[in-house]
């Protein structure tokens, strides 16, 4: 009977499981039989198929990274809102006499313009 691909796989995830790193040799010596061609084929394909198949990763963020998103999330506010208030409060009047609609009502059309702003995180 010859060796699959699916069996080296099998075998692999069992030495992992059980702390083993699965290399050629440990592979092919856990299988008892196979060459070392095969189980060479089919560990250089492994790879590939651990990021395609099994669970979904399902961990919360660390703690660290959230804080740092949470500054650069106060870093990208500040900067919008520093562009956005100028502008607004030219029309901030205007924009009180038509409440419910106003763009129609002011007759223009509004533009977004972006700039390149780099933020850090420390």
């Amino acid at each position: 009977m010859n060796l699959t691909y699916e069996q080296v796989w099998a075998t692999a995830d069992e030495l992992e499981a059980k702390g083993i790193k699965p290399t050629m040799k440990s592979v092919r010596e856990a299988l008892g039989k196979g060459s070392y061609t095969t189980v060479c084929k089919a560990m250089a394909e492994r790879p590939e198929r651990q990021f395609t198949t099994g669970a979904d990763v399902k961990e919360s963020l660390p703690p660290a990274l959230t804080q740092h998103i949470e500054r650069l999330g106060q870093q990208v506010w500040a900067a919008a809102t520093a562009f956005a208030n100028p502008t607004l409060s030219r029309f901030r009047p205007l924009l009180a006499l038509a409440p419910c609609n106003p763009l129609p009502a002011l007759g223009f059309v509004t533009t977004v313009k972006c700039s390149a702003i780099i933020f850090s995180v420390d």
